[in-house]
């Protein structure tokens, strides 16, 4: 579940970008809202748990974040 959540959130630039933009300041409660607000309106037929919507965002972060610090690094 948490895997097709964040192949979604890869797939979509869109969502992308929206959800880095509240991971960059600090917000994660906005974006666990975001992905479950796109998560019911696009994919009725599935069933994502709040829980699974928050370990995807939760990965997301921390991958984001790991992102960033091996930008700064490599500058």
């Amino acid at each position: 579940m948490v895997n097709e959540l964040l192949g979604y959130i890869y797939g979509k630039d869109s969502l992308r970008a929206e959800i880095d933009d509240y991971l960059e300041d600090g917000y994660k409660i906005n974006a666990i809202k975001l992905l479950r607000h796109e998560a019911l309106t696009y994919h009725k037929s599935r069933k994502y748990t709040l829980r699974d919507i928050r370990d995807a965002i939760y990965t997301y972060s921390n991958r984001f974040s790991l992102g960033k610090k091996l930008q700064k690094l490599s500058k």
